[in-house]
């Protein structure tokens, strides 16, 4: 019987009478509305006050940098320091470093391309460096105030042609400096050992007769701004920024040097400038994006300051106040500061809870009624909520049924179901478990790379296209879904990432996103459990009539490129590299060999010496002409038996004897682990063939014991 569903406003209208109503309404918008007016005129406030303070440190920045210039001017055009004295402008030079601490590091460049340096190292101490060219090299020479410096070969003195040594003449800021001929500041570049992002102010020095002498420049670090708005508490969520006249964001506040890449992103295609500032069109902060483009599009009307509300990321409301100013009438900047108005409601709505507390006591009475409606609609919406919050983490294996008379309920519950209906379809397409350990290391997905050591897998079934000839499209398919999500499983018990499902192959790696200081050895249980898991499937297959999937496994460890992959959109994230193709390279030799796991040199030595591994061979794969030593992963020490680890030594042995051109000795140990375990072994019969091959026909003296393989 279908009962009828009722309107949730007609139900709370006939519990609730109609003076409770008016009175509650009426105490709670007084203390709503004038309590929100006067958060925000002392918001308003904040932010001005907030605004002054940024412009006072922006000032006191910049122009510290202004002043230092002019002192290394007025000494040198003065001539109470001589441009050919380098030690002096070296020792002046470290001097101004270490009594200004937001300065990273003092230029002073001469016009023969020479240069005289101090800068700021890791551990706050200050290092001397000077570039010194003569008619022939450039002599580079660091002068450390901490000594341990001394023994890194980072730091270490160098002499260079002139062709390739350093000239402060090619410098961003010296061309900046002699086109503008005057105190002027770069753009941000990218400089120094440790990869900084700068400011440099510089000033041409030329003496009375205007000829130049020299170029100074001081590096002022972009991050230090940038943790100062990090520094600044503004309410709770409340956020500072700062942008030029090029809508480049300057500053946005971040709490460490980690954090730059909210500043600034990589350009990995160009080598001379590797990094570039945000703008306004690209910030991967949606909220700030947002107010600067606001501000922006409503041209200001000759005010300095403006204010206004708009909707950031998932519609939620910003306060958001702007200041513009300008920097020695040459430079102009904008302050931006957004605080969300649930901050700036926060205390206010701690205020009314008291309130409706006290409206509760008053008006028990008058709601008694209303008491059983009240629970029956708080247990179905608490009820609800909880879905919601498990679908929202995609837990979607219930569905919990909700029995209520009220329409609007029943409406929201049906509404839920279909949404986990939909998220169940969308799950199956999405690497969830990968999802999870990006939110778990707090990184946002955008497009971006890094050159990383792993160790890559990747699986392939051995005859897959004559058992797809044999089997029903929907057999294969189901075939299909048993083996990966088997193969699958086994991977992420493994702390394994999938990458991606290539037809019948899988491609996967350990070491990203999460580093493993142990990838090659989880990479190499994987592929044994693996094989473990597919001969438990296989028999039971071959019992129940099916074909079974045998799986070769190649393994490699090395260094590539992973990251997310693809465009602003969409992408993936994956690996790249030539040690991805060399991977798969090994996959596919496990046929000629017939074999089942086949790694490199690179992941047997750093997966340790709890497997027992064979070598196999020195190969060079199709396409490259360097060789590498290949080994086929027999098992783990611990599980297999003395009668395999003494094959694999013997086996080793010969292949010993082999790579030192003892090849009567070599075919005998061959022959013999031919027959060994029961069985003909294919990899002792190639190198036995090869063997008496080189007695009939020795290799010339440039043999390496590299067999170059033509085929994939």
């Amino acid at each position: 019987m279908i009962r009828s569903k009722l309107p949730l406003r007609f139900t709370l209208s006939a519990v609730i009478t109609g003076m409770t109503i008016c009175v509650s309404l009426a105490i709670f918008l007084i203390s709503y509305f004038g309590g929100s007016y006067s958060l925000l005129l002392l918001t308003h406030s904040m932010t001005k006050e907030i605004s002054k303070g940024i412009i006072e440190k922006t000032d006191t920045l910049l122009d510290s940098a202004e002043r230092a210039n002019a002192l290394i001017n007025t000494l040198i055009r003065s001539g109470i320091l001589h441009t050919d004295d380098g030690g002096k402008l070296m020792e002046l030079a470290a001097q101004i470093v270490s009594n200004n601490h937001n300065f990273t590091s003092v230029d002073i460049g001469l016009t023969d391309g020479s240069k005289f340096k101090a800068e700021r190292m890791p551990d706050d101490s200050v290092s001397k460096r000077c570039y010194v060219r003569d008619t022939e090299n450039v002599f580079m020479n660091w002068i450390h105030q901490n000594k341990k410096y001394n023994d890194d070969p980072q730091f270490k003195n160098t002499v260079r042609t002139l062709a390739e040594g350093y000239d402060c003449r090619t410098r961003p800021w010296w061309i900046t400096a002699t086109k503008n001929k005057e105190t002027s500041w770069t753009d941000m570049y990218v400089s120094g050992l440790r990869k900084q992002f700068l400011y440099s102010c510089v000033t041409p020095i030329y003496d009375d007769i205007g000829n130049l002498l020299a170029v100074s420049s001081i590096d002022i670090n972009v991050v230090a701004l940038s943790e100062f708005l990090g520094s600044l508490n503004i309410l709770q969520h409340g956020k500072a920024f700062i942008f030029n006249e090029k809508k480049q964001f300057i500053a946005v506040p971040i709490k460490n040097d980690e954090d730059i890449v909210q500043l600034a992103k990589q350009k990995p295609d160009d080598e001379d400038e590797p990094y570039q500032l945000y703008t306004v069109d690209d910030l991967p902060d949606e909220n700030i994006r947002k107010s600067a483009i606001s501000f922006l599009d409503t041209k200001p009307d000759g005010h300095t300051t403006r204010e206004f509300e708009y909707s950031g990321e998932n519609g939620e409301k910003f306060i958001a106040s702007f200041t513009q100013f300008q920097y020695d009438n040459k430079t102009s900047f904008t302050i931006g500061i957004i605080v969300p108005k649930r901050d700036i409601m926060a205390n206010i709505n701690k205020v009314n809870i008291y309130i409706l507390c006290g409206i509760f006591l008053t008006t028990l009475g008058a709601l008694a009624t209303g008491l059983f409606f009240s629970k029956t609609i708080s247990g179905s919406l608490s009820l609800l909520a909880h879905e919601v919050d498990k679908a929202g983490k995609l837990q979607l294996d219930s569905n919990t049924p909700i029995d209520t008379r009220i329409l609007e309920i029943h409406n929201i519950d049906a509404s839920v179901n279909n949404m986990k209906n939909g998220l169940r379809s969308f799950k199956k397409y999405v690497p969830s478990d990968l999802v999870a350990e990006l939110n778990e290391l707090r990184k946002e997905a955008v497009l971006e790379g890094e050159c990383r050591e792993l160790t890559v897998f990747f699986s392939d079934i051995v005859g897959f296209t004559s058992i797809s000839e044999r089997l029903a499209i929907e057999e294969l398919v189901e075939n299909l879904g048993v083996y990966f999500g088997g193969m699958t499983k086994v991977i992420h018990e493994h702390n394994g990432t999938v990458d991606k499902y290539i037809g019948d192959s899988i491609m996967a790696f350990w070491g990203a996103p999460i580093l493993r200081p142990d990838h090659a050895s989880l990479a190499c249980s994987t592929a044994l459990a693996c094989q473990e898991f597919l001969d438990g499937l296989c028999s039971t297959w071959e019992k129940a009539g099916r074909p079974p999937f045998h799986t070769r496994i190649g393994l490699h460890t090395g260094e590539v490129v992973v990251g997310n992959i693809g465009y602003e959109e969409r992408m993936n994230y994956t690996i790249i590299g030539d040690n991805v193709n060399l991977a798969s390279r090994l996959e596919g030799l496990n046929t000629y060999y017939g074999t089942r796991i086949l790694i490199s040199d690179s992941c047997r030595g750093q997966a340790g010496d709890e497997y027992v591994t064979r070598t196999l061979d020195m190969v060079a794969v199709k396409g490259k002409a360097q060789g590498v030593l290949i080994h086929e992963l027999l098992g783990g020490k611990s599980t297999l038996s003395q009668e395999i680890v003494d094959f694999a030594d013997q086996y080793n042995r010969g292949m010993d004897l082999y790579f030192r051109r003892e090849w009567d000795e070599a075919l005998r140990i061959f022959q013999e682990t031919g027959i060994c375990l029961g069985r003909d072994d294919l990899p002792s019969s190639i190198l036995a063939r090869r063997c008496l091959d080189f007695m009939a026909s020795p290799p010339g003296d440039g043999w390496t014991g590299v067999f170059q393989h033509t085929r994939k």
